[in-house]
């Protein structure tokens, strides 16, 4: 027995990296899984992936920006599944840029993805968490903004901005029994490529340099965590930021 048995979990940005390993976290622990995402191949492996775990995985195209389509595949995949009691808001985009260079394109373009997409996803998702009495949200922050990391200012600002809209949304679900928290990554991922090869050939040593615990986290290191968050045994924590990053930012 799982303890996410007969429990739906959608997952945005659900075809690669954190969004993938989390959708196959919890379907290890019984959850069946909605897969939102533009990378079809990408959704169809996660698909294999769940349903190798024993569960059952709805999945389908969603750009996380346009809210009608986010509304009607949250409805759809609770239709197909039986409801919603779990959301991991996962989808990013990231292009470095220096400060003055970074454009106003870019900025709303980060923050259309990156925040407006984890509004949509939550304004779908959690009135299907209150008819259910029950309900986990993960949002995702980084530590490229709590450290201020040169070159990621547009992806820094919609970063916080989430925690921000996590926080109000934490406050105003608890007595719905629902519970929001906000996991801050440190994971070799395709894009955390593109942010350490910013740094240089040897960006990745220079980033395990400044992580205590030596090495850079793979995506089921994170998984675990927003499986945690997921779970009935994280029910009194709400509205925290956790930063599972080897230690990187725990010391400064």
């Amino acid at each position: 027995m799982g303890v996410l048995d007969d429990r739906v979990v959608c997952v945005a940005g659900a075809a690669r990296g954190i969004g993938q390993a989390a959708a196959v976290a919890v379907a290890n622990q019984g959850a069946s899984v909605i897969g939102l995402d533009l990378n079809t191949e990408g959704l169809a492996t996660t698909t294999e992936l769940v349903e190798k775990a024993g569960t059952r995985m709805w999945a389908t195209t969603c750009d996380v920006t346009d809210r009608a389509a986010v509304g009607t595949a949250i409805d759809s995949g609770a239709e197909q599944l039986g409801g919603v009691h779990g959301l991991v808001t996962a989808p990013m985009v990231f292009t470095p840029m220096s400060f003055l260079e970074t454009t106003q394109e870019q900025l709303m373009r980060d923050l259309g993805v990156m925040v407006a997409g984890p509004m949509n996803l939550m304004q779908a998702a959690v009135p299907h968490m209150q008819r259910a009495g029950w309900g986990k949200i993960v949002n995702f922050g980084s530590v490229a903004a709590t450290l201020g990391s040169a070159r990621h200012a547009s992806y820094a600002a919609a970063k916080d901005a989430v925690r921000g809209l996590s926080h109000v949304a934490a406050r105003e679900f608890a007595a719905d029994d629902i519970t929001v928290n906000i996991v801050c990554p440190v994971a070799r991922t395709p894009s955390a490529d593109v942010s350490a090869g910013d740094l240089g050939p040897n960006g990745w040593d220079l980033i395990i340099a400044q992580t205590p615990k030596g090495r850079i986290a793979e995506p089921e290191d994170i998984a675990g965590v927003i499986a945690f968050l997921l779970s009935p045994a994280s029910d009194f924590v709400t509205g925290r930021t956790l930063f599972v990053d080897g230690g990187m930012g725990s010391f400064w």
